[in-house]
C-alpha cells in the first residue's frame, strides 16, 4: 500500500479502492471518511464519485452541490475542475493564463497531469518530441524539479499504453541526458505529485523486463545506468538474474508476489500489469517452443502457476497469431510433420488450380466468340442472296424497258456512230 494520497488525485486512489477487495470493509470506510472530509474541506463536492463514498462511509450528509466560485484562487478553481472530471475546462484555465517564463515547466507539469487523469496520451506525446528537440540547461531548481517530473510522467504515460519499449527507452535516454534523474528519483514522495516514486520505478522495471528479449538480459544488465538503477529498485536486479539463470518458476513467483501485489493495489499499474503478464507468460512459450521438438503443456502450466486451460488457450493464440508450425495434440505441444519440400508442393497445386480456371475460363470465351462468328457469317450469306435477288428482278425489268423504247435506242445508237466518224 502507497502511504499517501495526494491532491488532486486524491479522491480518484479512494474511489479506486472503494471498488476493489484489496482493502477490508473498515480500511475502505477510513478512505471514505477521508475523502469526504477532503471534499468538505475545499467546500466542493461536485465529484463523481461523492455517493460512493457516502454509502462506504456509513455517513448521512445532506450533499449541497457548491458553485464555483471563480475569485478563487486559480489552483484552486483548478483542482475543482479536475475533482468534477471537468478536465477541458481545468487545462483551458491553465492555457489561457499568463505564463510566466520562471513557472514555465510547473505550469506544464500541472498541464501533462490533467491530460494523465483525461487519458489524452496523444497531448502527451506532442509535448515529449518538444523535449527531444530542446536543451534545458540554468534551470532554476523548482523548474528543474518541475522538468524532472515531467520526464517521469511521459516514461509513466508510455507504460499506461503498454508501450513498454517506449516507457523504458525514454527513462534511460532521459538519464543519459541529466544524470541528476537518478537521484531525483531517490527522493521522498512528497516531491512528486500525480505518480508515487514506487509506482514510477516499477513502471519503469515492468517495462523493461517485458520489452527485452530474452538473450539480452545479461547484456542490459552491465550497462552502468542500469546498475545504478538496480540500487533504487533492487527487485529488477533479482527478476532478470532468475531470467537469465532459466529459474523460470521462480521468477514468475518473485515477479506475482513482489511486483504484481503493487499493481494489484494502484489505479496506475494495473491495466497494463495484466498485460504485462500475459507478455511474459508468451514470452515464456515462445522460448520452450524454440528449444525443444515437443513439451508438456501442464509442465508449462505449473513453471507458470496457471490453469492448464489457461495455458492452452494463450499457447493456441500464439501459434495461431504467429503462424508457427507447431500443434497441440492433448496435452503435448509438438511440430507438425512435413515432408521436405511439401510446403512448395503445396503452393505449386494451388497455382495449377488457378492456371486451370484461367484456361478454362479462355476455353469458353473462345467457344462463345466462334458461335458469334458463325452466326454473323450465316446472317451475312442470307442478306446477300436477298439482295441479288431483288437486283435479278430490277435488270429484267429495264431490259424490257429499254427493247419497248426502240427510238430511245436508235438516238443512242447515232451518237456512237458520230463520235466513231470523227
Amino acid at each position: 500500500m502507497f502511504k499517501r494520497y495526494i491532491e488532486p488525485v486524491l479522491i480518484e486512489r479512494i474511489a479506486y479502492d472503494l471498488k476493489h477487495d484489496t482493502k477490508d470493509q473498515k480500511e475502505k470506510q477510513r478512505l471514505a471518511i477521508e475523502g469526504i472530509n477532503y471534499l468538505k474541506r475545499l467546500n466542493y463536492t461536485n465529484s463523481p464519485h461523492w455517493n460512493k463514498l457516502l454509502i462506504a462511509s456509513g455517513l448521512s450528509i445532506h450533499n449541497e452541490q457548491a458553485r464555483m466560485n471563480y475569485d478563487q484562487k486559480e489552483q484552486c478553481v483548478i483542482i475543482k475542475k479536475i475533482i468534477a472530471h471537468e478536465y477541458v475546462d481545468a487545462l483551458r484555465i491553465l492555457e489561457s493564463g499568463n505564463i510566466n517564463q520562471e513557472e514555465y515547466f510547473r505550469r506544464l507539469e500541472c498541464i501533462i497531469n490533467i491530460n494523465i487523469l483525461n487519458k489524452d496520451y496523444h497531448s502527451i506525446e506532442e509535448i515529449s518530441n518538444y523535449f527531444k528537440n530542446n536543451s534545458h540547461s540554468d534551470l532554476e531548481p523548482v523548474e528543474r524539479a518541475a522538468l524532472r517530473r515531467i520526464q517521469l510522467v511521459i516514461c509513466a504515460s508510455f507504460y499506461l499504453q503498454r508501450r513498454f519499449f517506449e516507457c523504458g527507452s525514454s527513462f534511460f535516454n532521459f538519464l543519459e541526458e541529466d544524470s541528476g534523474l537518478l537521484d531525483f528519483l531517490n527522493m521522498d514522495d512528497n516531491d512528486f505529485v500525480l505518480f508515487r516514486r514506487e509506482e514510477l520505478l516499477i513502471m519503469i522495471s515492468i517495462s523493461c523486463i517485458v520489452s527485452i528479449p530474452l538473450d539480452n538480459y545479461s547484456s542490459f544488465m552491465y550497462l552502468p545506468e542500469v546498475k545504478e538503477f538496480f540500487k533504487l529498485y533492487p527487485p529488477l536486479f533479482r527478476c532478470m538474474d532468475f531470467l537469465i539463470r532459466t529459474k523460470f518458476t521462480a521468477f514468475f513467483k518473485y515477479w506475482d508476489k513482489i511486483i504484481g501485489n503493487k499493481c494489484d493495489s494502484s489505479m496506475f499499474l494495473e491495466e497494463s500489469w495484466k498485460f504485462a503478464q500475459f507478455t511474459m507468460r508468451s514470452k515464456l512459450y515462445f522460448f520452450y517452443i524454440r528449444i525443444s521438438t515437443k513439451f508438456q503443456i501442464s509442465y508449462i502450466s505449473r513453471i507458470l502457476n496457471i490453469d492448464e486451460i489457461q495455458a492452452k488457450e494463450e499457447i493456441q493464440k500464439l501459434i495461431n497469431s504467429a503462424g508457427l508450425n507447431v500443434v497441440i495434440c492433448d496435452d503435448i505441444l509438438k511440430y507438425k510433420h512435413k515432408m521436405l519440400f511439401q510446403d512448395a508442393v503445396e503452393i505449386l497445386k494451388e497455382n495449377e488450380l488457378c492456371v486451370q480456371k484461367l484456361l478454362d475460363d479462355r476455353r469458353m470465351s473462345n467457344m462463345r466468340m466462334k458461335d458469334e462468328i458463325q452466326n454473323n457469317i450465316l446472317e451475312n450469306k442470307e442478306s446477300i442472296d436477298n439482295y441479288v435477288g431483288e437486283d435479278d428482278n430490277d435488270i429484267d425489268i429495264v431490259d424490257e424497258q429499254s427493247f419497248l423504247n426502240g427510238s430511245e435506242n436508235d438516238d443512242v445508237f447515232h451518237d456512237i456512230n458520230e463520235r466513231i466518224d470523227n
